[in-house]
């Protein structure tokens, strides 16, 4: 757990949000939606709208359902706008997570 002060300082010192590197991108999403990093969302959905992989799309799913009354919301909101984008394995993935069945 790390609290948002904290986040944000890792954020201005490494530049997180804007990384280029879809890995470092991903990982960072990962932390910062896992502690609930409100500034993190508009990058997510960046992300999750550009990026189609299932390497990155389905454990980003996770962590916003997994984050329930905080996450769940901007999960289905994502998901509504992205299904359609998304190859079939990767759109199943994420069906999946959303009906609770990962």
């Amino acid at each position: 757990e790390l609290s948002a002060e904290r986040l944000a300082a890792l954020d201005a010192a490494f530049n997180l949000t804007r990384s280029g590197n879809s890995e470092v991108l991903f990982a960072w999403l990962q932390l910062a939606l896992a502690n609930r990093y409100q500034p993190a969302v508009p990058a997510a959905e960046r992300f999750l709208t550009a990026m189609g992989r299932r390497k990155f799309v389905p454990p980003l799913f996770e962590t916003l359902v997994g984050e329930g009354e905080w996450g769940r919301p901007i999960a289905e909101r994502i998901h509504a706008r992205t299904r359609g984008s998304y190859h079939p394995v990767t759109q199943s993935a994420v069906d999946r997570i959303m009906r609770g069945e990962a």
